[in-house]
């Protein structure tokens, strides 16, 4: 069995009930689980990993966050449903409101600070 310090376990703690209040914030606030805040992160990247808008195939991004096609795929069609995307004509996905990946973002930066080792 390992030992651990106590110290380290405590902030620990901390950090994973902060993460999941910050979760549970944004699910609150834009009704989509984890694998939404995942695909949508995983859109952005697409639409601008070359500098310009590119839309995102579903294909993309199931293998982009490393879940199932189908799944992606459904998930997709019910974020572009809930006006979080929009489909293109040649089937991929834009972002609709660039606020959104910002705001997961920064409410997962502000809640889930880590502290760097030394730091206690």
């Amino acid at each position: 069995m390992n030992d651990y310090d106590l110290q380290d376990m405590s902030r620990l703690v901390k950090q994973i009930n902060r993460f999941v209040l910050a979760f549970n914030r944004l699910r609150a606030s834009h009704g989509l689980d984890f694998d939404d805040f995942l695909i949508v992160l995983a859109v952005v990247e697409i639409n601008f990993r070359y500098k310009v808008l590119y839309p995102a195939p579903a294909q993309s991004v199931a293998a982009y966050i490393q879940m199932p096609y189908q799944t992606a795929r459904r998930r997709l069609a019910v974020l572009a449903e809930a006006g979080h995307l929009h489909r293109s004509e040649n089937g991929g996905y834009i972002v609709t409101n660039i606020n959104l990946p910002k705001e997961l973002l920064r409410a997962f930066r502000q809640e889930t600070d880590i502290e760097p080792d030394g730091e206690r």
